[in-house]
């Protein structure tokens, strides 16, 4: 008999939320990159903002901090970050090591450990299938992942004996043949203190040549395997792109020759990070052609960032660029330094802020939220403004004391002037004419000011707002007439939704105006009443049919949005009255456990076929073509006993931009059966954790709606 799912109710309530989230970096084409800054995945300039992560992307597995990837996802989401970093060359942390892992387990790393030796002839599955999950997760949250490929302090012995010894160094490297199941490529240590120097693990001709034909396998080949391995398990996020390593001390021809190998295999931005003691000039000057950015770490102070992203800005190539700080004394600094550091960041043109920061290790009891506030008042900053990042650049010889202050402009249009204590200070627009807004703002509070009009034509002086320390000026002009109306967004629902009658609907927006004074909004739902909150929350409808949703702001000048936000809600009537839409219809899987167990089962209801995927894989998926787009009401996924413990439903409607309506994080198998709200004419089984060592396996995979 075929009884509903136990959760079926608690699907409802889930739903809901899923349906109300903002839009995911998953719906969306790869990352680029354009001068300064990267792009997002609509190819528009975004600032990054966020924190190297220390911990294994493998959840449950620890380095020697109690730090969980999901948390530092969850602390980014809640305070608006939008990037993480992860070293995939951490060594791997057990009850032995020194320090030992925080948990006393075994933590996973990309190769396989047999007797803690590592075998580089065999992948762990349990790292890369932790790894995938994370960059889901990440992807479903709206963060940017930046995978470091390679770690030099695992391939460094130290300055003294205990820090060779160490778990991070080189003593406990996978690379280090006293830790291999055999000699895959021999000793690389020429010196007995790691093997980091020129010749050793980085050793370009044995890159590029290996030791010619039918020869043993080197140690270039297995770097180039490894990549090889990140790169096709990663492909498919597009909220990923890659860096070559961390304070890499290799020259440049081998830097060269990893980022050539990697750019003929990938599409996605590829950066490079370099440990600067004292010789910046001569780390800019020898920067390897190609890089699609480059990152430092040196400073160990907020002035010293904004005197080393000044530098890298004027004298290095036009690409994102940003100090990452490493040291001890910026990374333990307090919230007051860090918010410095980040608006020095953002001023000074770097393409990101994302320190090395201690606070965000611990789970939960080191966490600093106040810092972690201070980030999302800079973020909100940049997102409210609608700033023209891709057209602006570092002006500060345009701000008073620009020694100290630091500006960020497109001379004539935006000025963005961050004073770092000056009680007055001034802004030149003497090479512009015609008229412009500006307003102060408080980092710590958030406030603004009220807005005044300025003539262009001379230098204008403006006093810090008061209970302020550090402070912003805001300048734009005002001179065109487009400039002059205020314009809203209806940020919740993101798309036009489909529900059912009864069903409610959560509503937020967000508006922003040229002349920076209060917004007025006002909501019409199509049904009986409005709102005239910016955010009016949950708005019921109560019967069948379609309605326009429309948001009007308007100015304290009276001026309205000439084109108001709309969105359009779909209602369909109560019941069940649905058909099944899927039969026979086109069929798509990432893999097949082998060609007898095709996508095509899943849709010929024939229940004694099924759809395998292959084995001991997370992250498959299987996908069907409806035809045309149709309004989708529930999804049976009737599984073999290979299911998926977490999966996540999705539509498109070109089967390449995917829309999230569902996540299960504890399937049990058997029949689910799914409501759903949605339009699309694609629908996505996207496999993230299996319950089994199998891989994902269905016997029939139904779609419902009209």
């Amino acid at each position: 008999m075929i009884t509903l799912h136990k959760k079926f109710t608690a699907r409802l309530a889930a739903l809901q939320l899923v349906l109300l989230s903002q839009a995911s970096i998953a719906d969306s084409a790869n990352m680029g990159v354009e001068d300064n800054y990267f792009l997002d995945s609509a190819g528009e300039p975004v600032f990054l903002l966020g924190y190297y992560n220390w911990a294994s992307p493998v959840d449950g597995a620890y380095i020697d901090h109690p730090t969980r990837f999901q948390t530092l996802i969850d602390n980014a989401v809640r305070y608006g970050l939008n990037y993480v970093r992860v070293s995939l060359g951490v060594n791997r942390f057990t009850a032995k090591t020194t320090p030992a892992s925080w948990n006393r387990g075994d933590m996973p790393i990309p190769f396989l450990y047999e007797n803690d030796k590592a075998d580089l002839d065999r992948w762990d599955p349990e790292f890369w299938d932790g790894l995938r999950a994370a960059l889901s997760a990440a992807r479903e949250k709206g963060v940017y992942v930046h995978l470091s490929l390679f770690d030099n302090v695992n391939l460094s012995g130290g300055n003294v004996k205990q820090n060779y010894d160490d778990a991070y160094r080189w003593n406990n490297s996978p690379w280090n043949i006293r830790n291999q199941v055999r000699d895959f490529f021999g000793d690389i240590d020429r010196g007995a203190y790691g093997a980091n120097e020129d010749g050793e693990f980085y050793d370009t001709r044995n890159f590029l040549d290996g030791d010619g034909e039918n020869r043993r396998s080197t140690l270039g080949d297995y770097q180039k395997r490894y990549i090889d391995k990140v790169l096709a398990e990663t492909a498919e996020f597009e909220n990923v792109f890659y860096e070559i390593g961390n304070e890499l001390k290799a020259k440049t021809a081998w830097q060269s020759a990893v980022l050539d190998y990697v750019k003929t295999r990938t599409a996605k931005p590829v950066t490079l990070n370099n440990h600067v003691t004292r010789d910046l000039a001569g780390r800019v000057a020898t920067l390897p052609e190609g890089l699609d950015g480059f990152a430092v770490h040196k400073a160990d102070t907020a002035a010293q960032l904004k005197e080393t992203v000044d530098y890298m800005k004027t004298r290095g190539p036009r690409v994102p660029a940003w100090d990452d700080p490493d040291g001890p004394a910026l990374g333990e600094a307090d919230a007051t330094e860090s918010r410095q550091a980040a608006w020095y960041a953002f001023t000074g043109g770097a393409a990101m802020w994302a320190g090395f920061s201690f606070d965000y290790f611990s789970d939960g009891g080191g966490f600093d939220p106040t810092k972690a506030s201070y980030y999302q008042n800079l973020g909100g900053f940049i997102r409210h403004n609608a700033l023209a990042l891709g057209e602006m650049m570092p002006r500060h010889d345009l701000v008073s004391n620009g020694k100290v202050n630091s500006l960020l402009a497109v001379p004539g249009q935006q000025y963005v002037a961050y004073i770092l204590n000056d009680a007055n200070a001034s802004v030149d627009l003497s090479a512009t004419g015609g008229s412009f807004s500006a307003v102060r703002f408080d980092p710590v509070s958030a406030d603004y000011s009220a807005a005044q009009t300025l003539a262009g034509g001379r230098r204008h002086v403006f006093a810090k707002p008061a209970g302020a320390t550090d402070w912003v000026i805001l300048i734009r002009r005002l001179d065109a007439a487009s400039d002059q109306a205020p314009q809203g967004t209806i940020d919740t629902p993101a798309t036009d939704i489909t529900l059912r009658e009864g069903e409610s609907v959560r509503f937020t927006a967000s508006g922003s105006d040229p002349r920076d004074t209060a917004l007025r909004y006002a909501w019409d739902f199509g049904v009986a009443g409005g709102s005239a909150l910016e955010d009016p929350d949950e708005v019921m409808f109560a019967n069948a049919g379609t309605y326009t949703v429309t948001l009007n702001v308007t100015n304290a000048a009276g001026v309205s949005d000439p084109t108001p936000a709309t969105r359009t809600i779909t209602v369909l009537p109560a019941g069940n009255d649905s058909v099944l839409l899927s039969p026979n219809r086109p069929m798509r899987a990432s893999s097949v456990e082998d060609a007898s167990l095709h996508a095509g089962n899943a849709a010929d209801g024939d229940r004694s076929t099924r759809w395998a995927s292959r084995e001991g894989s997370d992250g498959e998926w299987i996908w069907v073509d409806l035809g045309a787009p149709a309004a989708i009401d529930r999804v049976v996924l009737d599984w073999e006993r290979a299911y998926a413990q977490a999966y996540t439903l999705q539509v498109s409607d070109d089967g390449a931009n995917w829309r999230t309506v569902y996540r299960e994080s504890a399937g049990d198998g058997d029949r689910d059966e799914v409501p759903v709200a949605a339009t699309g004419r694609y629908v996505r089984m996207l496999g993230e954790q299996r319950a089994t060592q199998w891989g994902y396996s269905l016997w029939e995979f139904e779609v419902y709606g009209r």
